[in-house]
Order: C-alpha cells, then structure tokens, then sequence
C-alpha cells in the first residue's frame, strides 16, 4: 500500500505502485485527532491513527520515526504551512527537528477559514 500527502490536504492511497488513480482519497482537514500508537507494534508495527466523525484510519508504518514524519507533516499540510515537498524540507531544517522525540499524540487544531 502507497499513500500520498497533498498540499491541498488529501491522503490518497494507492493499492501499488502502478496505480495510476487512487483507490481512495481522505480529506485530512476532517481528522479531528492523530497520534502514533504502538498498540499494534508486535503485528502491524507503529501505527497512526487517524480519527474523524465518521471513523478512525490507521496506517502502519515502517519505524516510529517514520510515524512521528508523517504526523509532522500531516499538521503542516492542515495548518497551510506547506504547498511543496520543498517547503516541509526547509521546515524539517529550519527548526531542526528530531522528530522522534516531537509528542504526535495532541489534538488538532482548528482549521480557520480564510476570507
């Protein structure tokens, strides 16, 4: 399984690589909640949850630092900060982050609309 972060706030998923259309796409915007869990750690591995009104999304990941990655970045795209991969690049420089030790499990904020 593939999945892709948007600048305009879309997980998509693809079943494989040669997808050339999603399978799904989930507007991150209505993640009410995220966090990295290890609940799953002995049969999935690290996994991020993903919680909205409708439902909770999980996604495993290959390591808890790649976790704590893709919970950074989903915040970003949620907050505006980034619109390329470039952008989420300087911000990972910038602020010099050690991810693995940034605390996922917060709630969102509320996204404000912009007039």
């Amino acid at each position: 399984r593939i999945f892709s972060l948007t600048s305009d706030g879309k997980l998509q998923y693809y079943h494989t690589s040669k997808d050339q259309n999603p399978s799904k796409t989930i507007k991150t915007r209505n993640f009410t909640r995220m966090f990295l869990s290890d609940k799953f750690v002995d049969t999935k591995g690290w996994v991020i949850e993903l919680h909205s009104d409708e439902r909770v999304y999980q996604i495993a990941t290959n390591n808890e630092k790649e976790g704590h990655q893709w919970i950074f970045a989903l915040q970003l795209v949620n907050e505006n900060c980034i619109k390329t991969f470039e952008d989420l690049l300087t911000y990972q420089d910038v602020l010099d982050l050690d991810l693995a030790e940034n605390d996922p499990n917060v709630p969102l904020k509320p996204i404000k609309a912009s007039n």
